[in-house]
Formats: structure tokens, C-alpha cells, sequence
């Protein structure tokens, strides 16, 4: 169903609200508002904008429509936040973060994205180039700036930072946040004392660690430091919780791309059944009680065929897509009862995180394996709702969660929130593959209806097959 977009002159009389302070230039009429820190949904609801923030919202019947108002006539469906991707790794050239990247985010109905992982001097001219052309398409953008390591890797490039001495530490964090970084992503093979005088710059500059449980440092490690988000659900996140002594991390790796995935899934299987709960339990608490988020990509930890779609696939460049490809076949090869075992552990490694109440972030390590942007985050809330969420839980860590994770203050439709929205057509809190039919996106002061969305999807698929084949 697509949108007529009015612009209407007219004064609504008899017992109406009086008109909001600031003088709207956008509205949404009649629309089933969601509110996704409750999951109620108030029907028939105008609501009023003004450049990129709500100014007003009330009943149709009794909301006064100033004069001079564009808007959109959504009788039947339903508007709630866009939906934050908090793992993402946004910014390759600047040409392809412009055309195809960043754009496809909103084309999904992402009006926010946190990049984990970025060179600062491609970060940087993105944003120039989004600052000298504001009709470009894109999200919010958070970056976390370069992986903060001790190890240097060949195949990362210049992604990482390395430190192997802490008294670099005030001179690494000086630049980082010149360039507007204020979470500071630790990686792997961090030093235990070099992450704990990041930590200790970033709490006396007011910012926060993010990112892996580098190997020798603990749970409780991070919440003593108050990481504020650990990423991803796999050996090295939970490596403090095992029982064997050994090399899990280097191993995992050994039987992913030497081995094949029967053996992966293998290892894997064995890996959460070493876990020891109880013994874990008060470091998870302890991470709860610091405030920390853990961001789990799902996604990312289980390939899973049955959520990858072609018109995604499309959306890579052809290098990248055959690998997937030959990725997902060879995730079909494994057994299904060894599949099974190895998504029953991380599922079981998840619910000890939510008893804990630590509250997840939603994530997707786009464009990693097979995760295209944008649409792979509705994967990773349809995976979350698969591994025991309800719809709402999934939405959740997507919206509200994000929202207070990153700024402190939950984000709804209402007066004084950002308007950064998206109309659906069907109900997600119902079926989270409402998710995939939008309507439209109301971002940067811009409403995108739902044609104008899928020419950025084109777009992006004709950007895609220009793209050199590895």
C-alpha cells in the first residue's frame, strides 16, 4: 500500500488540542502509534513534526493540524523508533559507504547505526562528504574508531591500533576522541594491563570501553573496568566461564576454516558444554550491576540459510557473495543434530545472560560472512526471537535499549523525542517479518516513502555489481 503524500491547507474547529508551540511541517494521521517499551498500541493518533523532532501527537479527532502541513494519511498502520543496528562495520571507501552502505540501512528501516570497527581516515571522509552533500541518504552515525589491540594482524590493514605500552594510552584516547570517538572499542588480543589503562582514560575523559573480552581479562574484569558493551557470544566473550584450560579461541578458528563446519559445529557444541554456570553466575551479575549491554550477533554465530534471502545476497559484492554462497552450502553439509547441539549451547549461554539481566543490544557484524546491510539486523531480531525473546524483547534490543545504552533516555513516539520512524504496514509485535514491508522512513528531517526506498535498494545492487570480484 503505497502513501499519498498531501500537503493540505486547512484549520480543524469544535473541541480540539490546542496547536503545539513550535509550528509542525510534517504530520502522520490516523496511525496505530507502538510504543515499544510496553508493546501497547494506541490507535488512530496524529502525530506532528517539525524538522527532526516530534512536537506533538494526540487523537485524530481532537489534534489541531496547523496550516501549510505535509502529511502522510496511515489509517491501519503502525509507526514506532527506527531501529538501531549496534554492530556494524559501516565505512569502507567512501564511494561505496555513500551509495551502497549507509543507505541500505535506512532502505531497511535503520535510522541509527553504531560501526564497531573503522579506519579514522575513512571514517572522517564520509562524514565530509555527508556534510557537503546533506541530500545523501544515512543514518545516525556512532563509531567507535580502530580496534585498540597488542597484537598486530596482517589481514586487518591499518584497522587496528596497536598499544604495547600504557603510557601510549593518553596520547591514543587524545586522538581517538579529536575525532569525535566516545567508545573506545578493545579488541582481542589486548594486553590485560594496557585494557585496564584504557579503562581507566576513558572513565577519567567520561567515556566508555567497548567491545571483546580480550584474552586474560574476565568477566568480572570488564565489569570491574564498566565495559559498557561486550560483543558478540563466542569463545573469547565467555572464555573466563570454562572449565578446560585451553586455547578455545585459536582452536575455534583451527576447525571453522581448516576443518570445515561438521567439525565447527563440533567444537562448538563441546566448547558450551564446558561451560561452568554457577560458577560464572556472579560475574555476569557483577557485569549486570555495571550497567554493561552485551551485543550478541546471533547472526554472526549461526549461519543459518533459511534467513538469507537473494534479493540480500544481491546487495554484496560479487567476491563476496560467491563466498557466501559456498559458505551456506557448506553449513548444510554439516549434520543437523551437530548444528542443533552447537545452537543449543549458545542458546543456553544466552539464557544465562538474560537471567542475569543483562540487557542485549541488537547487532548484526554486517557485512561479515553473509550479513548484508540493513537487512541482516531483522535476521538477528528474527534469531533473537527464535533463541526464546518475545517479539517485543527482540524490538526492544533494537530500540529502547540502544537508546539508553548510548544516550541514557529511552526514545518513543512523543512530543520532544527525535523523529526518527518508520511506518509499517502489518504489526511487528505480531510478526517480526513486519519488519520487512516498510512504508517509509522519517530520518534527518526527510520523509522517504516506500518507492524512494526501493530505488536506494536498486541502487545499492547496481553499486554492487560494479564492484571488482575478489
Amino acid at each position: 500500500m503505497k502513501f499519498r503524500l498531501l500537503v493540505i491547507l486547512l484549520l480543524l474547529t469544535g473541541c480540539q488540542s490546542a496547536p503545539p508551540p513550535i509550528a509542525p511541517d510534517f504530520a502522520f494521521l490516523r496511525v496505530n502509534v507502538i510504543d515499544v517499551s510496553t508493546g501497547e498500541i494506541t490507535p488512530d493518533q496524529t502525530v506532528l513534526i517539525t524538522g527532526d523532532t516530534i512536537v506533538a501527537t494526540g487523537d485524530f479527532a481532537t489534534t489541531v493540524i496547523p496550516k501549510d502541513v505535509a502529511t502522510i494519511f496511515a489509517e491501519g498502520q503502525y509507526l514506532m523508533p527506527g531501529l538501531t543496528d549496534s554492530h556494524v562495520h559501516a565505512f569502507q571507501s567512501v564511494e561505496e559507504s555513500t551509495t551502497k552502505t549507509l543507505p541500505l540501512f535506512v532502505a531497511h528501516g535503520i535510522t541509527q547505526i553504531r560501526d564497531t570497527g573503522a579506519e579514522l581516515e575513512k571514517l572522517e571522509k564520509t562524514k565530509d562528504a555527508l556534510q557537503a552533500a546533506p541530500n545523501l541518504v544515512h543514518p545516525k552515525l556512532m563509531s567507535t574508531g580502530p580496534l585498540i589491540d597488542s597484537k598486530k594482524l596482517s589481514w586487518y590493514g591499518d584497522l587496528q591500533l596497536i598499544i604495547d605500552d600504557p603510557t601510549d594510552v593518553p596520547a591514543a584516547v587524545t586522538r581517538l576522541e579529536a575525532n569525535g570517538v566516545t567508545q573506545l572499542k578493545v579488541y582481542t588480543n589486548l594486553d590485560p594491563n594496557i585494557y585496564q589503562a584504557v579503562a581507566d582514560e576513558a572513565r577519567l575523559r567520561g567515556l566508555r570501553i567497548v567491545g571483546h573480552v580480550p584474552i586474560g581479562v574476565s568477566l568480572s574484569d570488564a565489569a570491574a573496568a564498566r565495559q559498557l558493551s561486550i560483543e558478540h557470544l563466542d569463545t573469547i566473550s565467555m572464555l573466563s566461564c570454562a572449565n578446560d584450560d585451553k586455547n578455545w579461541f585459536a582452536e575455534s578458528l583451527k576447525t571453522r576454516f581448516a576443518e570445515g563446519n561438521q567439525s565447527y559445529f563440533e567444537y562448538m557444541a563441546h566448547y558450551w558444554t564446558s561451560m561452568d554456570w554457577q560458577a560464572c553466575a556472579p560475574a555476569l551479575e557483577s557485569f549486570a550491576a555495571s550497567g554493561g549491554y552485551w551485543t550478541p550477533t546471533l547472526v554472526m554465530e549461526t549461519g543459518d540459510i533459511g534467513l538469507v534471502d537473494d534479493t540480500a545476497l544481491n546487495y554484496l559484492a560479487p567476491g563476496a557473495r560467491d563466498w557466501c554462497e559456498a559458505d551456506l552450502a557448506g553449513i548444510q553439509e554439516a549434520s543437523p543434530d551437530t548444528q542443533h547441539a552447537a545452537y543449543s549451547g549458545l542458546k543456553q549461554a544466552l539464557d544465562h545472560i538474560r537471567a542475569a539481566n543483562i540487557p542485549l543490544l541488537a547487532g548484526s557484524d554486517t557485512p561479515n560472512n553473509c550479513l548484508a546491510p540493513g537487512a541482516s539486523l531483522i535476521w538477528e531480531l528474527i534469531r533473537m526471537a527464535g533463541f526464546g525473546l518475545t517479539n517485543l524483547e527482540a524490538i526492544q534490543t533494537a530500540t529502547i535499549n540502544p537508546a539508553l545504552a548510548f544516550t541514557g533516555a529511552v526514545k518513543l513516539v512523543r512530543a520532544g523525542d527525535p523523529a526518527e520512524l518508520i511506518l509499517l504496514e502489518d504489526n511487528p509485535l505480531e510478526n517480526l517479518t513486519a519488519l520487512k514491508q516498510i512504508e517509509g522512513v522519517y530520518i534527518n528531517g526527510r520523509w522517504i516513502d516506500s518507492d524512494q526506498l526501493d530505488e536506494l535498494k536498486q541502487a545499492a545492487i547496481r553499486y554492487a555489481k560494479t564492484q571488482t570480484a575478489d
